[in-house]
């Protein structure tokens, strides 16, 4: 049987070290970021990095510096936002977040701390100590015997080393924490193989009793296949659907549509970013029950998430 020919392609990044006057050690870093451009504007191309560019890139190298040391003096403050039932506000989960410690990464967003760690391979210390995070208020009295279950964000460089599972396991059965109690999400709109080693990894974890999440569901372009491919337990509903709620019919049309394609999956649904009454109210009507947003809290510092549960169902307990 004959095979169709492979198509290669080469994407590089290339730096011209007179004009800036880098040392070696800088320059190969400059090339590399080079080369990750070329890739995410098309491929199959070259990127020069010049002076213009020096600035962005030696700002990253500086975030990418105070991570590290975030990560080894232990300065990440992990935050949590609750997911809520929307028919009545109570809380049913909890998302797990990163956060610098205060006066660490000042102006840094942490959509960019992520990014640059996903660079650098400082996302594997950021996500063992968000799921660290998430044991430590599965253990607290006032969620140990609840049917909470708490979400870690999983990225996709983390699912590329076997070795996630081991140390994944390690870190619930140290902890005390059974694994059902966890949900890993991963974000859609990352690259995502559907046959190799993040497909072998999610399975692993899968088997071992984990529950796994497709975030951000509509903003991929693979959304049909991922489904069909992962097992995935949950879908996200991504902010950008749910904003325009009450402004257009097509808004309400994509949520409902996304929500009859998570249901005939056999999937839990979520939707995120729920900011107003009137999205609140609208995706109750569509069916929607689970919800996420600045409606119901903020993200809060995981010592203070115990007393906002507390507090939030109480407070849905008196409005029923």
């Amino acid at each position: 049987m004959e095979h169709a020919p492979a198509r290669l392609t080469l994407s590089s990044g290339l730096v011209d070290c007179a004009i800036v006057n880098w040392d070696l050690a800088q320059a190969i870093v400059q090339a590399d970021a080079a080369a990750r451009r070329a890739k995410t504007t098309g491929r199959n191309r070259t990127v020069l990095v010049d002076g213009a560019q020096l600035d962005e890139v030696q700002a990253r190298l500086q975030v990418a510096q105070q991570l590290d040391n975030a990560t080894r003096y232990e300065l990440i403050n992990p935050h949590g936002q609750p997911i809520v039932d929307l028919r009545t506000g109570a809380p049913i989960g909890m998302e797990m977040l990163f956060r610098p410690s205060a006066g660490v990464l000042e102006g840094v967003s942490p959509q960019r701390c992520i990014n640059v760690a996903e660079e650098t391979g400082l996302i594997d210390a950021i996500g063992l100590r968000m799921l660290r995070s998430a044991c430590t208020l599965l253990r607290h009295p006032r969620v140990a015997n609840s049917a909470m279950v708490v979400n870690v964000n999983l990225s996709v460089h983390q699912l590329m080393r076997e070795q996630l599972v081991e140390q994944a396991i390690g870190l619930i059965e140290t902890e005390g924490v059974a694994a059902n109690r966890i949900c890993l999400e991963i974000t859609e709109s990352h690259w995502l193989d559907t046959d190799g080693p993040s497909r072998r990894v999610l399975t692993r974890l899968l088997d071992r009793g984990f529950l796994l999440a497709l975030d951000d569901f509509g903003t991929g372009y693979a959304s049909l296949v991922l489904l069909r491919a992962f097992p995935f337990n949950h879908v996200k509903v991504d902010r950008s659907f749910v904003q325009n709620l009450g402004e257009t019919r097509e808004a309400s049309a994509l949520c409902s549509a996304m929500l009859e394609m998570g249901r005939a999956c056999g999937l839990q649904v979520t939707a995120e970013g729920v900011e107003t009454e009137e999205q609140r109210r609208i995706l109750t009507e569509l069916g929607y029950i689970r919800g996420q947003g600045y409606l119901f809290a903020r993200p809060q510092p995981e010592d203070s998430l115990p007393d906002l549960l507390r507090e939030m169902l109480s407070n849905a307990q008196q409005e029923s």
